[in-house]
Formats: C-alpha cells, sequence, structure tokens
C-alpha cells in the first residue's frame, strides 16, 4: 500500500515508477492520475495488455482504482503478483484518496453546461434527444441508440 502523500513525491523523484488506472477505460478517460496509464482488469485482455506493454517484471508500479471499498487496484495487484511483477503497489484509497488530499488530476472534456431550468414540466425535444446505452460484460462491450416518441422532464425544487 501508498499513501496518496508518498505516491506524489515519489512521482516527481522515480522516474521508473509506472502508475496504473484498473478501472474502466470511460472511467479513465472522465478523470485520472497525471501521467497514468489504463488498463482496465475487469477485462479479459488485462493480463496480454501488461505483457504486451513496455511495463517490465521489476518496474515499480502503482495501482488505483476508485476508491477505498472498490477491488480493481487488489485484482490487478493480484495478477501482476501471479505474472512475477516484483514491485507493486496500491495507492490507499484509490482516485477518490488522491482528490481529498488535494493533488490534481487528469480530466477528460468538461460536459456541456445546462441552462437552469426553472420547476415545472418541460417538453423534450424529440428530434435532438435520444437514449444511448452501454452493456458491458467480461469480453467487451457494445452500445446503442433508442429514440424518444415523447415525453417531458420534471423539476421540483430544481431536481428531476
Amino acid at each position: 500500500m501508498i499513501s496518496p502523500t508518498e505516491l506524489n513525491q515519489r512521482i516527481g523523484s522515480d522516474g521508473d515508477l509506472q502508475l496504473i488506472d484498473a478501472r474502466l477505460a470511460d472511467d479513465f478517460a472522465a478523470a485520472h492520475l497525471p501521467g497514468a496509464t489504463n488498463n482496465c482488469v475487469f477485462e479479459v485482455s488485462f493480463v496480454d495488455r501488461m505483457l504486451a506493454s513496455d511495463i517490465s517484471s521489476d518496474a515499480r508500479v502503482v495501482l488505483y482504482g476508485a476508491n477505498g471499498a472498490s477491488q480493481e487496484a487488489a485484482m490487478a495487484a493480484e495478477k501482476l503478483s501471479r505474472l512475477d511483477y516484483v514491485d507493486v503497489s496500491v495507492l490507499t484509497g484509490g482516485l477518490q484518496a488522491w482528490e481529498e488530499a488535494g493533488f490534481s488530476l487528469h480530466r477528460g472534456e468538461s460536459l456541456p453546461q445546462v441552462p437552469e431550468l426553472v420547476d415545472g414540466d418541460h417538453s423534450i425535444d424529440l428530434e435532438a434527444s435520444r437514449v444511448v446505452w452501454t452493456g458491458r460484460n467480461l469480453l467487451n462491450s457494445h452500445t446503442g441508440t433508442i429514440g424518444i416518441e415523447s415525453g417531458s422532464l420534471r423539476f421540483s425544487s430544481g431536481m428531476l
């Protein structure tokens, strides 16, 4: 285990350090530690991607997941130990603890701002709106869209 403070100190001084975000690619794209690479431990290809990477088994590797309760980093550490990686640490508290300690994150593009809506019913723009979904399993993911025939959004006290 490595604390956010200790990791922050090592990032600047340890050129051999490899940060691996073990979360889903979508989560990594939204926010991750600067300099980290993504390798989702929940995908079957996790081991193949590690073996194909330029990260040697004697490199200093720090893994992290979403938070202290998530299991991504612990699962990844277990898999790396089976691959004979010798210097593997897990960031205590994951990404959440890093951010709570006040350290910066690399963030993806921010979502467009939604104008403030007044309470009541608001019609959906049927031509511009659709439901987009993503399904995932151990091997892959797929997405789809569903058109909307009718509907409205109801806001009360600023809440949908």
